[in-house]
């Protein structure tokens, strides 16, 4: 098994992320900070002649999103140099998720 597979491998990978950004009990170790937001998704046009994913088709679709700063600290200014992340999950019923 490699490393990066085993739980020496996350352990490692978990001491490094409080090794750049500390330790914030209760908040996450990447991404501490974000604002989620709810919605739909209402596919365009003809998108599903081109494609057979669920939710890319007819029916518009509930979705979450949630915009992050990439640090692992709370209290970073949005004025650092920082990546930005995005993730949005889609959910056509509750049984089939995106």
């Amino acid at each position: 098994m490699s490393a990066h597979n085993s739980a020496e491998g996350i352990k490692q990978a978990i001491d490094a992320l409080e090794r750049n950004s500390g330790k914030h009990p209760g908040y996450r170790r990447a991404q501490a900070r974000g604002v989620n937001f709810q919605g739909v998704f209402t596919p365009a046009g003809k998108v599903a002649e081109l494609t057979t994913a669920g939710h890319l088709q007819d029916a518009a679709v509930p979705v979450t999103a949630r915009f992050s700063h990439s640090d692992g600290n709370p209290e970073v200014s949005d004025a650092e140099p920082a990546a930005r992340g995005l993730t949005v999950r889609s959910c056509r019923t509750a049984a089939a998720r995106t």
